[in-house]
């Protein structure tokens, strides 16, 4: 999981979660139990799947 550090983000739609604080800093990280964060995620796979075509898809299935 990727963290950041940014001074201030809303959190107020969950999208984010603070992971740790360092004085005055907040470092966040992407809730993944977020329903935003899910459906990005799935709309990105979606994508994914679009450019690497039917073929690739099942050669890589094996792995």
């Amino acid at each position: 999981m990727r963290t950041m550090m940014i001074d201030a983000i809303p959190t107020s739609d969950n999208v984010l979660k603070i992971t740790s604080k360092h004085g005055s800093a907040n470092y966040y990280a992407l809730n993944e139990n977020s329903g935003f964060i899910e459906a990005f995620e799935n709309v990105n796979n979606r994508i994914i799947e679009q450019m690497l075509g039917e073929e690739t898809l099942a050669e890589n299935a094996d792995y």
